[in-house]
């Protein structure tokens, strides 16, 4: 797994590429909430180069909304991989976060919503 941070205006870009599995999950989940703990509220997580996603990815991103919506943050996910998209669909992580096939459609959500 890869990750990078970048900041755009006023919302944090996450960008993981490679396995969110049970060995990857949870370092990337605590380099998120610490950005959140930091103050970040607004966060966009590019899941575009992940092509392999386990329940312990779920777990990290039911977490990572649940302490931006205790924040009063917004999540935006961008996910393009056929096989990540149906287990999130499948899983109903759909339902939960928001989801995009777009980086500039999960960037415009953030940007146009209000907190």
């Amino acid at each position: 797994m890869e990750m990078e941070t970048e900041k755009i205006d006023d919302l944090m870009k996450v960008r993981i590429a490679g396995h969110l599995d049970a060995l990857t999950s949870p370092e990337a989940e605590q380099k998120v909430l610490e950005l959140i703990d930091s103050g970040e509220n607004r966060i966009y997580l590019d899941l575009q180069h992940v092509d392999y996603l386990t329940s312990a990815g779920l777990q990290l991103l039911l977490k990572v909304s649940r302490s931006l919506e205790d924040q009063s943050g917004k999540l935006a996910v961008c996910a393009t991989h056929p096989n990540v998209i149906d287990i999130l669909k499948m899983s109903g992580m759909d339902r939960i976060i928001s989801l995009f096939r777009s980086e500039d459609e999960a960037i415009d959500s953030i940007k146009l919503s209000k907190t």
